[in-house]
């Protein structure tokens, strides 16, 4: 009997390492178009694999000295990035990681490998064992590239790999792509976000019975403010048992017919501040509370304002985000307003929460 426990031990290890040979033959990548071409808004999962960990925030790098010496700057300066809200608040914090300790990070969230493809040093080498030569040989031929994976070792994990003909290269790429690989992470991140929030039902969809457009809401929001007359509505999430320690989230919708679209650099500053001390009961802000520009919502391109609002009447402040676009088919401007009042915590969080739920956002 102890002959054959040693035997069936022996064979589960030889079946587990023919098990993890198999996983690092047949690792699907994207490329950079085929990244670019996916959906940000659906959080993408495998039930047969187990649940990633670890804390959403965190992006676990692998990278060998030479590697990380030349290029944590450049990763850090596009991923570390401060968002301002009432204050600077970092959304990713980067951790250079042991490959020897692979097996105890390799569940996590969010991984980056750096790959030298002319180097034999351990990271090199490991990542060089998991790609195809087509892939290898395509890194080669445009000197740097980026390729991704979803889930490879964990459902809800999201795996990049940068791979250069040398830390230069990477260097290069890394620079010229800050954006594109930061607005991966960004939509993962915002995507676990909803995804968490949407195991809840919506609220009924008889309050959007006399709304131009559909909205996930959660049920656990409540009406805040219905003022149809002039096309405004707004929801509000707040803590039932302990108010102090949790934020008040608003979610508003204004809309606005437009036989042009009217939209520009000062439209939704000047809107924004017309709806906040109407319906706020006379929130405000400045030039100098905010930044604005144009980004992606979705599969929208919609002009945003984001910073920290103020309330005189009542000495409260907090942050907001609002989003505005123009449907040429319905001659509408639409414009979604997120607002975060948390004295006791970070808002960036809670702002990013919001901005999946408007995500959502469909016009009728």
């Amino acid at each position: 009997m102890k002959y054959f426990c040693i035997l069936l031990s022996a064979y589960l290890f030889l079946l587990s390492a023919c098990s993890d040979s198999e996983v690092q033959t047949r690792v699907r990548t994207q490329g950079v178009n085929q990244t670019l071409a996916q959906s940000s808004n659906v959080l993408i999962t495998n039930s047969r694999k187990p649940r990633a960990w670890g804390h959403p925030q965190t992006i676990y790098v692998f990278a060998d000295e030479p590697n990380w010496s030349l290029n944590h700057l450049f990763l850090s300066y596009s991923l570390e990035r401060d968002f301002f809200t009432t204050e600077n608040e970092q959304l990713f914090q980067l951790v250079l990681s042991d490959i020897q300790n692979f097996r105890n990070i390799n569940r996590f969230n969010n991984i980056i490998f750096l790959c030298d493809i002319n180097s034999n040093l351990p990271v090199s080498n490991f990542v060089k064992s998991l790609m195809s030569d087509d892939v290898i040989n395509s890194a080669r031929q445009r000197n740097a590239t980026m390729f991704m994976n979803n889930n490879l070792w964990a459902s809800d994990q999201l795996v990049l790999f940068f791979i250069g003909n040398s830390p230069e290269s990477i260097r290069e790429f890394l620079f010229d792509n800050n954006e594109t690989y930061f607005q991966l992470f960004y939509d993962r991140f915002i995507a676990r976000l909803t995804y968490n929030s949407r195991r809840l039902r919506g609220i009924s969809e008889s309050n959007f019975d006399e709304l131009p457009f559909m909205v996930y809401i959660p049920e656990t929001y409540r009406i805040y403010k219905r003022d149809l007359e002039n096309n405004f509505i707004s929801f509000i999430w707040r803590s039932r048992e302990d108010q102090e320690r949790n934020p008040d989230l608003y979610i508003s919708f204004y809309w606005q017919f437009s036989p042009e679209n009217p939209l520009n650099d000062d439209w939704l500053f000047e809107k924004r501040t017309e709806l906040a001390w109407l319906h706020y009961d006379e929130d405000e802000f400045t030039q100098d509370d905010i930044i604005r520009g144009i980004k992606s919502l979705g599969n929208r391109e919609v002009w945003f304002l984001s910073g920290r609002w103020q309330n005189q009447k009542y000495f409260v402040g907090g942050a907001f985000q609002s989003f505005a676009f123009y449907e040429e088919t319905l001659q509408t401007v639409y414009v979604i307003d997120t607002s975060v009042y948390f004295p006791a915590g970070n808002k960036l969080r809670y702002l990013l929460e919001l901005e999946g739920l408007a995500k959502t956002f469909l016009p009728k």
